[in-house]
C-alpha cells in the first residue's frame, strides 16, 4: 500500500489534470507518462481513435520541463503535396505561392516536442527525411540546402496497428524502430468504464446545474459507451437531456453515424 501511495506522488499535477481516472488502466497510463516525462525519448502512443492521444502527448510535455513549445501535426489531416513543407518549412520561390520565407513545424518545436498525430499516414516518401532529420538533428527547408540544427522532442501516435505497416512495407522498419523507443498504449473508455463519472464530472465540473449523474447512469446503461472525443463534443447536450428526464442514447448512436460516414 505504501508503495502505490509512493507511486501516484510521484506523478506531477500536469499529467493527473490532463487524465482523469481512479481505474487501474488510467492509473498505469499516468504512471508510464511520469516515467517517460523527463527522459526526453522519442514515445509512440498507440490507442483507438478517441482514446486521448493527444491528451497523453500534451501531459508529456507539461511534465517534461522543455521550455519550448508543443507543436501539433495531424499527418492524415493534411494533403501529401503540402506535409513536406508543413512539417520542414520552405524557401522563398521553392514551389508556386512561395513568395516568402516560412520556418516548418520542425523549427517551430526547436527547444520543445513535437507531436505528430496519425504518423501511420505519412508518405514513405516523408518518412526517409524524417528518420534522416532524427539521425541527424537538422532538417533542410524545401528549396533550400542550408542544415538547420534542431532540438526537439519528438511524440507520434497512430491508431494504425504499424508493426503490420512494416510488415506490409508501408512503414519503415528504421523509422518505426527509432520512433518507438518509449511506447504507451492507451486503453479506450470502454476499457475503463468505470472512470466515466470521473472524466464527466471533470468535463462539466463548470456547469454544475447539469446532472452529469444521471447523464454517466444513462451512458453507461445505453450500450452505446462513447470515446473521450464524443464525451467532449456531446457530453454538455447529453448532460441537459438527462436533467430533462429524456433518453439521449439516439444523440450518441447519431453523432456516431456522422463520424464514421
Amino acid at each position: 500500500m505504501t508503495k502505490e501511495i509512493s507511486k501516484k506522488k510521484t506523478v506531477p499535477s500536469s499529467i493527473t489534470k490532463l487524465i482523469s481516472g481512479i481505474s487501474a488502466p488510467a492509473n498505469e497510463l499516468r504512471r508510464l507518462m511520469a516515467v517517460v516525462a523527463p527522459t526526453g525519448s522519442s514515445a509512440l502512443i498507440l490507442g483507438p481513435t478517441g482514446s486521448g492521444k493527444e491528451l497523453v502527448a500534451k501531459g508529456i510535455h507539461a511534465a517534461s520541463g522543455r521550455k519550448g513549445p508543443l507543436i501539433s501535426v495531424n499527418c492524415a489531416a493534411i494533403p501529401t503535396e503540402l506535409l513536406e513543407s508543413e512539417l520542414f518549412g520552405h524557401e522563398k520561390g521553392a514551389f508556386t505561392g512561395a513568395d516568402k520565407v516560412r520556418a516548418g513545424r520542425f523549427e517551430q518545436s526547436s527547444g520543445g516536442t513535437l507531436f505528430l498525430d496519425e504518423i501511420g499516414d505519412m508518405p514513405l516518401s516523408l518518412q526517409s527525411k524524417l528518420l534522416r532529420a532524427l539521425e541527424n538533428k537538422t532538417i533542410q527547408r524545401v528549396g533550400g540546402d542550408k542544415e538547420i540544427k534542431i532540438d526537439l522532442r519528438l511524440i507520434c501516435a497512430t491508431h494504425q496497428n504499424i508493426e503490420k505497416y512494416v510488415d506490409e512495407g508501408k512503414f519503415r522498419a528504421d523509422l518505426y524502430f527509432r520512433i518507438n523507443v518509449f511506447p504507451i498504449i492507451v486503453p479506450s473508455l470502454a476499457e475503463r468504464i468505470v472512470d466515466l463519472q470521473v472524466i464527466v464530472e471533470f468535463m462539466l465540473n463548470e456547469l454544475k446545474s447539469l446532472n452529469w449523474a444521471d447523464a454517466t447512469l444513462s451512458i453507461r446503461t445505453s450500450g452505446c459507451t462513447p470515446n473521450l472525443s464524443d464525451l467532449t463534443i456531446i457530453g454538455v447536450p447529453c448532460a441537459s437531456l438527462a436533467q430533462m428526464n429524456l433518453q439521449f442514447t439516439p444523440l450518441i448512436l447519431w453523432y456516431r453515424t456522422q463520424t464514421s460516414a
